[in-house]
Order: C-alpha cells, then structure tokens, then sequence
C-alpha cells in the first residue's frame, strides 16, 4: 500500500471526469427521451386536436345544414302562410269593395227614391190644390151669381155709351166749321138720352163696386191656377212622357172653359164638359201616381 498522493490523483481525476462524463450523458440522454416523448405527445395532441377540430367542423356542418334546411323550410312556411294571407286578404278587400259597392248603390238607389217619395208628395199637393181650385172657380160662377150680373149691366152701360157717343160724334162730323163742330160736342154732352145712358153707366159701376172685393177673388183663382199650373208643368221632364202631356192638355182644356173671355156669364154646357174633362184629369193623375209609387217601393222594403 503506497502511500503517494500522485498515484491517486489521477485515479481521482478520471473518476470525476467519468463521473462528469456520466452525468452529462445521462441528462443529455435524459434531454433527448423527454424531447423525444413530449415530440410524440405533442404530435399525438395535434394529431387528436386535428381529429377533434375535424369532427367539430363536422358537426358544425351538420348543424348549419340543418339549421339552414330548418330555416329553408320556415321560410316556405311562411311564404306559403304570407302567399294565403295575401290571397284571403285581397279575396276580402273584393269582397268588401263588392260590398261598399253594392252599398253605394242601394244608397244611392234609396237616396233617389227618398226624392221621387218628396216628388211625388209634393205632385200630389199641387194637383190637389189645383183641382180644388178649379172646382172652386166653377161653384164661383153661380155662388157669385151677384158679381157676374153687376159686370154684365156694367159691360152693357159701357158698350151702350160707347156705342150711342160714336153714332152722335157721326153726325157731328157734318158741320163744316168750327162753330159748328163745337156746338154738336155742346149737343151730345147735354143729350137727355146720352145723359141717361150715361147715368145708367154710373149705376151700374157703382153696383159693380159693391162686388169688387168678390171680383178680387175671382182673378186670384184665376192667377192661382196659373201659378200651380205652371209649377206643376215644370215638374215633368221638357220632353215629358204621353202620360204627362196628357195631364197638361186636360189642365189647359178645363182652365181654358173657366176663362170668359169677352162673355160675363160661365155657359151652361161648359159644366158638362168641366166635369168630364176633370174626371179624366183625375183618371191620369192617379195613373201617375201609380206609376211613381211603383218606383219607391225598395224604400219600403229597405225600412
């Protein structure tokens, strides 16, 4: 056993250079399994992350596809739902507006007959009122008996004064100065026979004038039936139907019998004919209004 420390040191040294070399080995290769491991796990990470990205993309596919064919199929649903509503609704707007025309119609059909039931109103006042007054004027020629004789002895003393002035002024045209002349005017004025008539014309306008209230009377019927027979004559069409004219020719007809004219005494056969003609008016006149009553019958139905 020697006891040198030269010996040994070298021993030393290469124990700790194999020691060093030793450990260095072993983390190296330490170093190298683990890169090698954690290289192989990772690759298998990324190798299950691609798998699961992979099925994910997949799924998500699927569930877009699906969705979207959900979609797709709510969409149809709804344009068949909005297609039907549409329809129904324009079938109920043509309905509706076949409705408010339909309305319109029966407003207006209903709003004319409300016209024609005033027209026919107001026809049937006015000829009423006018064959009232016609009869009026017929009774007046004999329940005013006093009137029409004072106006005959008037018309008689006028015509008879101015007959007997003309025959006397005659036969003061055959002198031929002025004296003459002068004295044949003196002659008719003082004339006991001129004088007479004369008188006799006074008379008989005084006997008038105590009827003049009764003669007032007389020419308002007369102005009346004017009046409401025209007011009838505007109530038809100008160019009227037969039926129409009918009536204004029958009006005509009895009012142109009530008229005197230069006579002062209603004639006897004229109230014959005043009675026939006025049955025939009345025979038309309801013939008219049958006619228009016909017309409004909706409005009754409608109320």
């Amino acid at each position: 056993m020697s006891l040198s420390l030269e010996s040994d040191f070298l021993a030393i040294f290469l124990n700790a250079i194999t020691g060093l070399v030793v450990a260095i080995g072993s983390v190296l290769v330490t170093f190298f399994i683990l890169k090698m491991t954690l290289a192989k796990e990772t690759k298998a990470q990324i190798i299950a992350l691609e798998r699961n990205l992979r099925e994910t993309v997949n799924v998500s596919k699927n569930q877009i596809a699906a969705q979207l064919e959900i979609a797709n199929k709510q969409s149809e649903a709804f344009k068949e739902e909005l297609s039907s509503k549409i329809t129904i609704s324009d079938t109920q707007v043509r309905t509706q507006l076949k409705l408010v025309g339909e309305q319109n119609v029966a407003a207006h059909l209903l709003k004319v007959d409300e016209f024609r039931q005033m027209w026919i109103n107001t026809f049937r006042e006015d000829i009423s009122e006018l064959l009232r007054t016609l009869i009026t004027l017929k009774d007046f020629y004999s329940v005013e008996e006093d009137l029409f004789i004072s106006w005959d002895s008037l018309k008689r003393a006028e015509r008879s004064r101015i007959g007997y002035y003309s025959k006397l002024e005659a036969e003061s045209h055959n002198a031929n100065d002025l004296v003459g002349k002068v004295r044949a005017k003196l002659a008719i004025v003082n004339n006991a026979e001129y004088k007479s008539i004369v008188e006799y014309e006074a008379i008989a306008k005084d006997y008038f004038e105590r009827n003049k209230n009764e003669f007032k009377e007389y020419k308002e019927l007369h102005a009346d039936i004017v009046q409401r027979k025209t007011k009838i004559l505007l109530m038809f069409n100008p160019n009227g139907t037969d039926l129409e004219n009918d009536i204004i020719l029958k009006i005509n007809s009895i009012h142109q019998l009530l008229i005197l004219g230069k006579r002062t005494f209603f004639p006897k056969g004229n109230e014959t004919e005043f009675d026939i003609l006025m049955n025939e008016l009345q025979i038309l006149v309801q013939k008219m209004l049958k006619i228009e009553w016909n017309r409004v019958r909706r409005l009754e139905v409608v109320n």
